[in-house]
């Protein structure tokens, strides 16, 4: 311990030292200056420079200052010490100049102390800082002040300077009221140049004068500014020319102070160019109000001039028929000298009314009696009429986000709700959507489900993209839980910057239980039929099964489409591998917390899948669901739903317009407003693009028949007329003509009601097409596989499959076509609407290259499209046939059994030459593959009931058969009362033959009896083999 305070000791003393050397080479004096709570003062530190300062050395002061400030001049020690008690009390920075008188001398020095307080925990003062000389300074001001440069620092305070100079500019004399003014005798300067005691600028204004002088006999008017101590002064130069008794010419010289003149004047011309430019219009009248002055931008308002005005009473701006109200306003506040501001009906000169924001505002004297009136003036006709607009504007937004059927809301960025229609607020129990205004989540819902809600929400704005059609579910406001379809889009502003968000939702309760129901009545189907079909395989979305590793080790049609995988690749290929390259981090972690999920747990996010085979990139949302690691070792159970389109239409999601237009815009489905004679008063982007128009300015103001064509049109109004009759809204699946696609729609229209009177019809409209495309055809499936676990007839299900095509798309004609037991020709099993004569031709016909098109099909294995028959190779034989009976196009798609087996061909015709669409391939590869489980179906209940009924050895009725054949024939006699015969046949020495021979020629001798025996036998005789050779 002894060792580091020693150290300490020593280290302190070097710095002391190195301090010391330092400062010696310093101009002024570093010290620390202590004011203790006492009152008591000291110095602790202070440089070498004290001793010349104050002539005290650092020993003197260490411990008590007292005798240091005894040597601050009388005449600055109470400004000393009071500098020093407000830096104190407030702890601010220290400044003073101040002088120091040395005991037995004459001499002062000017010393300027800086420095910085602070406070010690004892409560002393402690101040850091420098004290410098500045006597030598402070010399040079006051030689300044007492020398002839005097007169440069006082001559900003001169009325008049009058003296008398020769053509050389020497001083003759000078004015004696100017002597005083002077800081010298007056006599120091007669004989002198100017210059001795005027500026520098003052000295060549005066001897250019002089020059003037010499020419015209005096110079008047001559400005010239001095930048002095009092600041920028303007003087103005007189000089005359005097002839002294005819010997000698001097020029009598006058400098006058005109700053305050030169002030007024610029005033004055600002004041006057302010009037010139102010961009609103100014009028100036007298205290009669008789106008004496207007500038230009009041021309350009009203077209008056001041001569058309000039001593008129400015009340022309607002005449009394016009403005009877405000007029009595005005003359009742002028009256009181005090100013009015209000709106008026001006008219201009050429007659046109125009709306006027005015001022009119009294300039009172020092008497308060009004000497002029000052009358502002601005045109806001335009911005009245721009402010009607935004109301009608907003009042048509309204009325549409208040008719829709959705419910509608949008927040601020704090999650705050802004606005809602009146389905949302009706859904949270209001009474008005104004009700909703800075309410939040936690307002209406549970905490957790307020939470989930804002989460959403942030994600939504943080990520600037929105998120669409996604189910959740919900609690309305009588606490019951719901099912809602729900999208929330993110609000810009101008700058597309986001201000918060939009959402809508509809409730889906009703929906998602019969969606259940539907998925518990395929459930009980699958596990009815799970040896026969397989529904998994034609569902319309993707579904495939990933092992613990990541394999994909099932997969069904429409997976296998998206993925771009083969069957036969299906255990061989990781999922990963399908991910796109900027997922792939995103997919490891998702894949990680399936695993980590509890057997059944569910979990659904968005990937983007890459096709290799098909170069192409697929948006797809996931749903997971956990099964058992010892599940034919699956691991996690995968639903693809196909949302490309949907994030293609998101991207292409553009702000337009304003934040009430992008409420609008911002819906996925066609929104209009019509007035009461069906004229379009605003559509949305959606309508615009379905009817082929590129701007609002293509539909506003017109109407259906301007847009749609001619029937469609007829039926869109009368479907306006009757919602507006009976004041009730409406909703109808109609077709929409969409760039020349005839498609489905669900359209919703409903009466705008204001008050008690119909003002028009809002509507809404979805595209459904591909939706009842889809459901058609789900409810034909189904219906076909009811058939075939019904075991109906195969005829009626092969008809049926034929009929239900040609219901789902009137325009194709089909024919299912089976080939013979040796698979060389076709026999048609089924033809509902072909004619007959065309049937006949494909009734028989074998396959091959060029055997049109079923007969191709057939041969190759593989689908095969004809377009136009009339052109393509595999119908030159069948050509005329074709045009005999109006066929245009041929597709066929090979009918295949469970062994990869060739089974027929289903055809698909059309009248005019046709290309299919996915669509149409989808469509007829399910329904072939429908034909290919009924064909099976139907043969395995065949060959069940043959093995049944018959020895599969000799192919004769067996036991069963032969005692149902001996009830039916006994009864048959009974009731005819004819006789039969019963024959018992034996085979002597059997046995011998197959233990020598064995089996297998047992077998032969067996069959070739039977043979014999039906040979014999006439076609009402039974022979059956009871068992072994019986």
């Amino acid at each position: 311990m002894g060792t580091t305070n020693q150290d300490a000791d020593k280290a302190g003393e070097h710095a002391l030292s190195l301090l010391a050397k330092i400062t010696q080479h310093l101009q002024g004096m570093i010290y620390q200056f202590r004011l203790q709570p006492d009152k008591s003062t000291s110095i602790p530190y202070v440089s070498p420079q004290i001793i010349d300062y104050f002539g005290l050395t650092p020993e003197q002061v260490q411990a008590d200052a007292s005798e240091l400030l005894k040597r601050i001049d009388p005449r600055d020690y109470d400004r000393f010490l009071e500098t020093g008690r407000i830096s104190a009390e407030n702890l601010t920075p220290w400044q003073c100049e101040f002088r120091v008188t040395y005991a037995n001398s004459n001499i002062v020095r000017w010393f300027l102390g800086d420095s910085s307080p602070e406070r010690e925990p004892d409560g002393s003062i402690l101040w850091t800082g420098y004290i410098k000389d500045i006597s030598e300074t402070k010399q040079i001001k006051q030689t300044a002040i007492l020398g002839g440069i005097a007169m440069h620092a006082q001559l900003g305070s001169i009325p008049d300077l009058l003296f008398e100079v020769d053509e050389h500019g020497i001083c003759q004399s000078i004015h004696s009221a100017s002597q005083e003014l002077l800081a010298a005798s007056p006599n120091a300067f007669i004989g002198e140049p100017v210059h001795v005691f005027l500026p520098k600028r003052a000295c060549e204004a005066i001897l250019q004068a002089i020059h003037e002088a010499q020419l015209a006999g005096s110079s008047h008017g001559k400005h010239f500014a001095l930048d002095l101590l009092q600041g920028k002064r303007w003087f103005e130069l007189s000089l005359v020319q005097h002839n002294n008794n005819h010997t000698r010419i001097t020029y009598l010289t006058l400098v006058r102070d005109i700053t305050e003149q030169k002030k007024a004047q610029d005033k004055l011309r600002i004041d006057s160019y302010a009037f010139r430019a102010i961009s609103q219009g100014v009028l100036v009248a007298d205290c009669e109000r008789k106008t004496v002055a207007v500038n230009d931008a009041f021309t350009r308002i009203t077209g008056y001039t001041l001569d058309d005005l000039e001593g008129k009473d400015f009340a022309v701006l607002y005449s009394a028929n016009h403005n009877l109200d405000s007029s009595l306003e005005i003359q009742q506040l002028l009256a009181q000298n005090l100013a009015f501001s209000g709106e008026v009906i001006s008219h201009h000169k050429d007659g046109n009314p125009f709306l006027n924001e005015m001022t009119i505002t009294p300039v009172v004297d020092e008497n308060n009696v009004a000497t002029n009136f000052v009358c502002v003036i601005r045109d806001i006709t335009e911005q009245n009429a721009l402010k009607i607009a935004i109301e009608e504007s907003r009042y048509l937004l309204i009325t549409i986000i208040d008719s829709a059927p959705s419910r509608i809301f949008w927040k601020d960025k704090q999650s705050r709700y802004l606005g809602c229609n009146k389905a949302f607020a009706h859904e949270m129990g209001l009474q008005d959507p104004s009700e909703i205004f800075g309410k939040t989540d936690e307002d209406f819902f549970p905490s957790e489900y307020a939470e989930k809600f804002k989460q959403d929400d942030a994600i939504v704005m943080s990520a600037a993209e929105p998120k669409l059609f996604y189910e959740e579910e919900v609690i309305n406001s009588q606490g019951m839980h719901d099912w809602a379809l729900k999208s929330k889009v993110p609000l810009r502003n101008a700058h597309n910057e986001v201000i918060g968000l939009l959402g809508v939702f509809d409730i889906i309760t009703e929906r998602k239980e019969e969606q259940a129901k539907l998925r518990k009545t395929q459930q009980a189907l699958l596990e009815s039929n799970e040896r026969y079909m397989d529904l998994y395989e034609f569902a319309p979305v993707g579904y495939l099964t990933v092992n613990e590793n990541g394999m994909v080790s099932e997969a069904n049609w429409k997976a296998r489409s998206i993925l771009g995988i083969k069957r036969k690749d299906l255990g061989k290929e990781r999922f990963a591998r399908f991910v796109y390259q900027d997922n792939k981090k995103y997919w490891q972690s998702q894949f990680a917390l399936l695993k980590d999920l509890q057997e059944g747990g569910e979990l659904a996010f968005e990937l983007t899948l890459s096709n290799e085979e098909a170069n192409t990139h697929v948006d797809v949302k996931l749903s997971c669901v956990r099964t058992s690691a010892m599940e034919n070792q699956s691991m996690v159970r995968m639903t693809l739903f196909d949302i490309t389109a949907m994030k293609q239409a998101d991207t292409e999601l553009r702000q337009k317009e304003a934040y009430q237009r992008s409420l609008l815009d911002n819906f996925p489905f066609m929104v209009w407003l019509k007035d009461k004679d069906c004229r379009f008063l605003t559509v949305n982007q959606a309508f615009l693009q379905a009817c082929g128009a590129t701007s609002l300015e293509e539909v506003i103001g017109k109407s259906d028949v301007d847009v749609w064509t001619p029937d469609l049109a007829d039926m869109y109004k009368k479907q306006d007329k009757s919602v507006m009759m009976s004041r009730a809204p409406k909703t109808v699946d109609e077709i929409i003509e969409v760039q020349g696609n005839r498609l489905w729609f669900e359209t919703y229209k409903s009466p705008v009601i204001v008050g008690d009177k119909v003002l028009g019809t809002v509507g809404f409209s979805r595209d459904i097409s591909s939706r009842r495309r889809m459901s058609n055809y789900e409810q034909f499936r189904s219906r076909m596989l009811e058939l075939v676990v019904r075991e109906e007839n195969l005829q009626v299900i092969l008809k049926s499959i034929v009929s239900g095509l040609e219901q789902i798309n009137p325009a194709m004609f089909c024919l299912i076509a089976l080939l013979d037991d040796k698979g060389k020709q076709l026999r048609v099993a089924s033809a509902v609407s072909l004619p007959a004569g065309f049937v006949a031709v494909v009734e028989g016909m074998k396959i091959g290259m060029g055997a049109g098109s079923v007969g191709t099909a057939a041969f190759t294995k593989q689908r095969v499209i004809v377009e136009d028959v009339m052109t393509h190779p595999y119908w030159t034989k069948n050509r005329d046939v074709a045009q005999q009976y109006g066929i245009g196009s041929s597709w066929a798609e090979p009918i295949h059994g469970a062994k990869g087996n060739v089974l027929g061909a289903l055809g698909i015709y059309h009248q005019n030459a046709q290309t299919p669409d996915a669509d149409d391939i989808t469509l007829i590869e399910q329904s072939a593959k429908l034909i290919s489980i009924a064909l099976e179906r139907h043969e395995s209940i065949s060959k069940i009931a043959h093995l049944a009924y018959f020895d599969d050895v000799t192919g004769l009725p067996n036991r069963r058969f032969l005692f149902e054949q001996l009830k039916r024939s006994m009864a048959m006699n009974l009731e005819s009362g004819a006789n039969g015969a019963l024959m018992y046949l034996d085979l002597d020495q059997f046995k011998t033959i197959n233990d020598s021979r064995g089996h297998d020629v047992g077998d032969m001798l067996l069959l070739e009896v039977a043979n014999r025996l039906k040979a014999n036998l006439h076609a009402a005789d039974t022979i059956a083999s009871v068992g072994g050779d019986e």
